[in-house]
């Protein structure tokens, strides 16, 4: 091991020798000595090769070694692929894209190439046969080869796609590196190391969204360029430098402050389409920091508990689908990630974290459910079947994330129990990215696997293809209208995205969840600041958006919006989204609207429209049988108030308004609802359109 002096944090020793030669140092051993002797200096302490840095410790390998002398099934099914891939031939991005196992091609912009680095590489520290370990040596050396083609000889561009390969390139070069140090020949290393400098140099200069640490681009620039500069550091020149950047800029100025502040609670916000990777490229990052150098970055941040107990509020209760706000692409199966829940459980564990076996014990029901999406490396290398397990079924019923604003609520831990899910924020993606979706004050419902209200943008694409793909990028960046959302809407032409939301950031949108509670018998959460996500910072068409949401378990949502518009003649409306077309049923309040959603002959939920009093109402058929029921309020005014019940299941009581116009509230500035059966309660709120009331 070697020391480096946290009082120089901002290069390798390879990197510092110059500087220290100035100062009369000239080897490791007075570095040393340098770094004792200053007051209140911590030390970074880089592993010596030929001993891998990234993740595989003496004490990890230890563990897998013991498992797979032990028989584990997880190492024999890992060992036969290791196997059968120094059978195959290693085409270059040029050639065969996906030439079928055993053999390795590019796939998508590389995402085919670190599956099997990985494999080989885990093989080759891992076996204790060195006929076989030479075999995944040399067949990691003629994959890296591949993958590190010079462009002028049909290498992969860094430029492709903004740099998007810069997550499967360098993290599988780098990784490969590490793991298989020993099987490189010098000339391969230097091979690799000039294809992942002209890699990152690329990203520095041009890279998408190179200094916006929540987005997917990021998460994959951060680990590559974190994983390169602690493998690469001895034999490359820019080592140093890569890591100075990561110190300073990518973690101190932009992981650790955003993700502190924007990601606090878990989530992210693109969508769990992208999120089950982006997370653990960014937490296997922290990991690399920790077994390379012994920074302790992870227990700063405490991403990986928080994206675990996301991620498990966020799974509907049936444990076959995650929460389906963000992009989501064509022929995505929302299904939750298990190497996501299985990688950070692993994570959780090398920080001490208990919280670990709870990980651990979802993802063995999700397997259940779901399947296990694991790749061999992964399942071996995260998922040991010894590992600690405990149940989650004893948790709270409701998780609130204050950094992107999301309430994740349930009704019990069952897997036919009712799921909701508000999203109160501001956007927090980075806008050019645009992968978060405009739902600002948006709720969806599910019942077990059922959507009684479906995000339209995710569950589209899921069930209609790249036609149903096609209309949400319409209608997020073509029309720019911006309406597959459970939200509220205005027409007026001074929104650039009329009648939607827009982009905004935190730094010019005070869109946040306000109050949040859980009483047991229901949940209460309030967003507020939601008018900021339209328009722009200069021109509000919604001065003002607040919605209170009370969820009385089992399975009725209160829904109280109070709205204010620059345009009182606007045409305003709230907007909700079915998986089937609503049926609208008699009511014995002729004022109120209710509309069943029955999907073939099961009633799941039902939505009811109580405020405005005798609201017009729309229903527009969408692809794949969905439909979007429209409440418009029948007298335009620039302030309006609007009281919703979403119920779930097949069991719909009454529902009765309460208010001093109904008659049956007597004192008090209130209005709410009484629902009968299976509740018997009553809901208030204040009813001052300023919204500085508390529920009653």
């Amino acid at each position: 091991m070697r020391r480096i002096s946290h009082l120089l944090p901002l290069a390798f020793l390879a990197g510092i020798s110059g500087l220290l030669g100035c100062l009369g140092v000239s080897d490791s051993d007075d570095l040393a000595e340098l770094a004792e002797e200053d007051v209140g200096a911590s030390e970074e302490m880089l592993v010596a090769r030929p001993a891998a840095r990234l993740i595989l410790t003496d004490s990890v390998i230890a563990r897998l070694k013991a498992r797979a002398a032990a028989g584990d099934a997880a190492w024999t099914a890992l060992k036969k692929r290791c196997d059968d891939y120094t059978t195959g031939t290693m085409h270059p991005p040029n050639g065969s894209t996906y030439p079928g196992y055993p053999s390795v091609g590019q796939g998508y912009q590389g995402d085919e190439y670190p599956p099997v680095v990985r494999a080989l590489g885990i093989c080759y520290r891992v076996t204790n046969d060195t006929a076989a370990q030479a075999r995944y040596g040399e067949a990691g050396v003629r994959l890296l080869e591949a993958m590190s083609t010079p462009v002028a000889s049909g290498g992969q561009k860094p430029s492709t796609d903004l740099g998007y390969g810069i997550r499967n390139y360098v993290v599988g070069m780098a990784f490969g590196y590490d793991w298989l140090y020993p099987a490189l020949p010098a000339a391969t290393k230097t091979r690799l190391v000039a294809s992942m400098n002209a890699w990152i140099d690329w990203y520095d200069e041009s890279g998408l969204i190179k200094n916006d640490p929540i987005g997917n681009y990021f998460a994959g620039y951060y680990l590559a360029k974190t994983a390169a500069a602690l493998a690469t550091e001895g034999e490359n020149a820019k080592a140093g430098a890569y890591w100075n950047d990561v110190v300073t800029r990518m973690w101190g100025q932009l992981v650790k402050p955003k993700f502190t502040s924007m990601m606090a609670g878990g989530g992210w916000p693109e969508g769990w389409g992208y999120g089950g990777r982006a997370v653990l490229y960014v937490v296997e990052a922290l990991w690399a920091t920790k077994t390379a150098t012994g920074l302790d970055w992870w227990k700063e941040l405490p991403l990986a508990r928080e994206q675990a107990t996301y991620a498990r509020y966020f799974t509907w209760p049936s444990l076959k689908h995650m929460d389906d706000q963000g992009t989501i692409r064509a022929g995505i199966n929302m299904r939750p990630s298990v190497a996501m829940f299985l990688g950070l459980a692993t994570m959780l564990e090398q920080q001490g974290d208990t919280s670990a076996a709870v990980a651990r014990g979802f993802a063995a029901d999700v397997i259940a459910a779901a399947g296990d999406d694991s790749a061999p490396w992964s399942k071996f290398l995260y998922g040991d079947p010894a590992a600690a397990r405990s149940g989650y079924q004893s948790s709270g019923l409701s998780h609130f994330a204050a950094g992107p604003g999301h309430v994740g609520m349930r009704s019990s831990w069952d897997k036919t129990a009712v799921w909701g899910a508000l999203s109160g924020g501001a956007y927090i993606n980075a806008a050019y990215s645009g992968e978060q979706m405009f739902n600002a004050g948006g709720l969806s419902v599910v019942v077990g696997d059922q959507p009684v209200l479906m995000n339209a943008t995710g569950w589209l694409p899921q069930n209609c293809g790249n036609a149903c793909e096609n209309l949400v990028n319409d209608d997020s960046y073509g029309t720019s209208q911006r309406r597959l959302h459970n939200t509220f809407f205005v027409d007026d032409a001074t929104n650039r995205y009329n009648p939607g939301q827009n982009s905004l950031s935190p730094v010019d949108s005070n869109a946040h969840v306000e109050r949040y509670e859980d009483r047991g018998a229901f949940v209460r959460a309030r967003a507020t600041g939601l008018g900021d996500q339209y328009g722009s910072p200069t021109v509000k068409p919604v001065s003002q958006f607040t919605r209170d949401v009370v969820f009385f378990r089992p399975g009725s949502f209160v829904l109280f919006d109070r709205t204010t518009v620059a345009k009182a003649s606007a045409d305003q409306w709230m907007s909700f989204h079915t998986p089937v077309a609503p049926r609208q049923v008699t009511t014995a309040d002729a004022t109120q609207k209710r509309f069943d959603v029955v999907v073939g002959t099961t009633l799941v939920g039902s939505v009811r429209a109580l405020l405005p009093k005798s609201a017009s109402t729309t229903t527009t058929t969408l692809p794949a049988s969905t439909a979007r029921l429209e409440v418009h309020a029948p007298v335009r005014a620039a302030a309006q108030q609007w009281l919703t019940v979403v119920s779930a299941g097949a069991t719909l009581g009454e529902q009765t308004r309460l208010s001093a116009a109904d008659g049956n509230v007597i004192a008090g500035n209130v209005v709410g609802v009484e629902l009968s059966a299976p509740q018997n309660q009553v809901v208030l709120f204040s009813a001052d359109q300023a919204a500085t009331g508390t529920v009653c």
